[in-house]
């Protein structure tokens, strides 16, 4: 009940008549919850003819060589050994592939 009081502070004026023994002023900063910060790693698509293939769980900060690297080799067996066309990369989200004729 304390936390709903200190949220709504902001909003309802005479709050201090709810609470007389506490105020917001005298409250500490909140600190974060590391459970609800952001996440250190992101999954990466990878499609071919624009259909996923395969899913990589990459490091958000990754090098596009480097996410390119490992999403041929996630799909090397359905390229059959040939090397692709084209492969665009969106950094960390998504690569595409279109396989050679």
């Amino acid at each position: 009940m304390k936390k709903l009081f200190l949220f709504l502070a902001c909003f309802i004026i005479n709050i201090e008549n709810v609470r007389a023994d506490e105020s917001l002023s005298a409250e500490p900063w909140p600190v974060a919850d590391e459970k609800y910060v952001g996440h250190d790693t992101v999954t990466a698509v990878v499609q071919i003819k624009g259909k996923v293939r395969a899913k990589l769980e990459v490091p958000v900060d990754i090098d596009p060589a480097d996410l390119e690297k490992q999403a041929l080799e996630a799909v090397a067996d359905r390229l059959g050994g040939k090397t692709p066309h084209q492969v665009i990369v969106k950094a960390p989200k998504i690569v595409s592939i279109v396989p050679a004729e």
